[in-house]
């Protein structure tokens, strides 16, 4: 991404990192429920702290709302353009893949209802009637994004009006809808976005954004490395503890994830401002992040079902889930070469949407 005529290649590069660290936590997982060998990766937690990947995503997106949008007269209806033309295409080209593999017998989804596919392809969160039992979407990775989109709304939203304090707003806004959706009792699909604790990370990256940009207007040529150094150790070292909560993780992980996540945003555009620049290998997996993030998924579902036919188990999970997700992140790359950068040019085109608009 870019600050004015600036790139901050750091953010692209956690980009990277946080699809890494997703698809690593995904086979993790899997290999070591498809193995009775031990799983070094997923009882050390270098595998496991993977899910913060979605943290640190969440995050990089408040971050670059508010460098991208929040300062610039951007209006509502043009901002969720482009977020639109942004998510749903190759989200929709991942689904309906998905979607014919479930009909040849390859993937079988939790619950089969057309309600159910509409919600699946429109980024809402579904759920049973009845008691509340919440159900990803057909891609599995589709549950963060309704995230996305929540905070898309409530973002758009608070880009109407004067342009001073629109972050102010939007925290004030994110805050307000989810103590609403609580003690007003809205309907659970709305309850399990607006009122959830994951919304606090978007409000912690546009805070983020405000102390880059502060700092670097003072700080512009620092010639200390350490504070960013030490600032990088410490979210790391946090979230490889937080692994250790175990199941009660879940319950602070707006905490236990959310704030070393910070940490390691912080610490990595201080890092640059100190004049250590990402590599260029990081910042184009970064490029290539939302097609990796969305097609490991298809991945994850074929490898399910090789492997449920096979009967056999694994003998080195952590051997499977290294060269899965080496695999899956070049498939991923391959793909957005020759999926989502066409597609993105191409819907672009169709709509006529200024493409110096779309972040």
């Amino acid at each position: 991404m870019s600050n004015g005529d600036q790139q901050i290649r750091s953010i692209q590069a956690l980009r990277g990192i946080a699809a890494l660290a997703v698809v690593l936590y995904h086979f993790t997982k899997l290999a070591s429920e498809q193995s009775t060998a031990r799983s070094l990766l997923w009882e050390t937690g270098i595998g496991t702290v993977g899910a913060a990947g979605v943290d640190l995503f969440f995050i990089i997106s408040g971050f670059v709302m508010v460098i991208s949008a929040a300062d610039r007269g951007t209006s509502p209806i043009s901002f969720l353009a482009c977020r639109a033309l942004r998510i749903y295409p190759l989200y929709w080209f991942w689904t309906t893949l998905l979607l014919a593999l479930t009909f040849k017998g390859y993937f079988t989804p939790e619950v089969w209802s057309s309600k159910y596919l509409v919600a699946s392809y429109l980024l809402l969160p579904y759920t049973d009637i009845g008691p509340f039992v919440e159900h990803v979407p057909l891609l599995g990775q589709g549950w963060t994004l309704s995230y996305e989109i929540y905070f898309y709304l409530i973002f758009a939203l608070c880009l109407q009006g004067p342009k001073r304090f629109p972050v102010v707003r939007t925290v004030i806004a994110l805050a307000v809808t989810g103590a609403a959706a609580v003690i007003l009792d809205a309907p659970a699909p709305i309850r399990y976005v607006a009122a959830s604790p994951l919304i606090l990370e978007f409000a912690f990256g546009m805070l983020a954004a405000r102390f880059y940009q502060w700092t670097s207007r003072r700080w512009p040529c620092p010639r200390s490395q350490a504070l960013p150094l030490a600032i990088l150790c410490v979210g790391g070292i946090w979230a490889l503890s937080a692994v250790k909560l175990g199941s009660s993780l879940w319950a602070v992980r707006s905490i236990a994830f959310g704030i070393p996540c910070l940490a390691i945003l912080i610490g990595a555009v201080m890092f640059e401002l100190a004049g250590r620049r990402p590599g260029r290998l990081l910042c184009n997996i970064g490029n290539a992040s939302y097609s990796i993030y969305l097609s490991h998924g298809v991945i994850l579902a074929c490898v399910s079902y090789w492997l449920s036919t096979w009967h056999h188990p694994l003998k080195s999970p952590d051997l499977f889930a290294l060269i899965g997700s080496m695999c899956a992140t070049l498939f991923g790359i391959a793909t957005y070469k020759l999926i989502e950068q066409p597609l993105g040019r191409h819907t672009r085109l169709t709509l006529r949407v200024n493409k110096s608009k779309a972040y």
